[in-house]
């Protein structure tokens, strides 16, 4: 595909890392070979770019994302960094941090209004940054006070609830850096995960890199073999309220009081659910085996 698009448009011009804003050229993002293809305005009419964007992302150069407003000295600093690798001495030290990547289409609410709100749910030093008009970075620096997933999905129902706005959200991993590269590196590596988690699994709202392996791996499974597995556990997927607790105890770590708590339910009421389930299925919730096999038709059912 990249080829016979190289051959129609000579002027055309490919690279690996993202596309610094250039207004001579429109960019897309090809995902099965990693690479970004810049062509000329010029050479581009309005039908070619519809037909361009089915094919492929496109990509806008972020400085021209942006959102409009008043944007800190340190924003801007971190947003070069992020963007563009370029160093500045105003942010300061960042041998260790992590990202959290949120994502806010149709939001009507301010860029300054959603940054006060992060600010004033999670009460800690984040730091925060606007990569494009929707996609807001938050900084973390301080581990011993990190921002959980459950904080995220408190945080994330009180957007939609209070706000109407629904976001999307991905949990970076905390990450030591000896180079300032790696930074821009990293950054840039979540946030293409991101994107295409956006894009595979629309239907959710919350993502992990530890989260997202089993969607991802299941994503490459043969269609036959995932029919096996349906197959195998029919009895399993056909009952999906114990089929939900088994899901959420093992998310749990198979905690029972814990489950029992994210359930709303008593205790003992959870040991009966979970002995039905293993007496209905065969599978022991309380063996590794059983439990990944559990997990994965979970997933499936969704």
């Amino acid at each position: 595909m990249i080829e016979k698009l190289l051959i129609q448009y000579p002027s055309a011009t490919l690279q690996k890392e993202p596309p610094q804003k250039n207004n001579k050229y429109q960019w897309y993002f090809d995902e099965h070979d990693k690479v970004y293809v810049g062509i000329q305005h010029q050479d581009l009419t309005n039908e070619v770019k519809e037909l361009l964007s089915c094919l492929f992302e496109k990509w806008e150069p972020a400085e021209s994302l942006l959102p409009k407003g008043n944007v800190s000295v340190v924003q801007k600093a971190w947003y070069s960094l992020l963007q563009n690798g370029h160093e500045n001495e105003v942010i300061g030290k960042m041998h260790h941090l992590r990202f959290i990547h949120i994502e806010l289409p149709d939001s009507e609410l301010s860029p300054t209004d959603i940054e006060e709100a992060c600010m004033g749910f999670f009460n800690q030093s984040i730091q925060t940054v606007w990569i494009t008009e929707s996609t807001l970075i938050l900084i973390e620096k301080n581990r011993s006070d990190s921002i959980l997933l459950d904080d995220v999905i408190a945080f994330s129902k009180i957007l939609e609830g209070d706000f109407y706005v629904k976001g999307k959200f991905y949990l970076g991993k905390w990450r030591n850096f000896s180079e300032i590269n790696e930074v821009t590196k990293v950054f840039n590596r979540e946030n293409h995960l991101f994107q295409r988690l956006q894009h595979e699994f629309a239907k959710q709202s919350y993502f992990s890199f530890e989260r997202v392996i089993p969607y991802l791996i299941i994503n490459q499974l043969p269609s036959d073999f995932i029919n096996m597995l349906k197959d195998e556990y029919h009895s399993v997927l056909e009952d999906r309220e114990l089929l939900h607790t088994a899901q959420v105890y093992i998310e749990n770590n198979m905690n029972t009081s814990l489950t029992a708590k994210k359930m709303f339910m008593h205790r003992n009421s959870l040991l009966y659910r979970i002995d039905k389930f293993t007496e209905k299925t065969g599978l022991d919730l309380k063996h590794y085996e059983s439990a990944w096999i559990i997990y994965f038709l979970s997933l499936l059912s969704e």
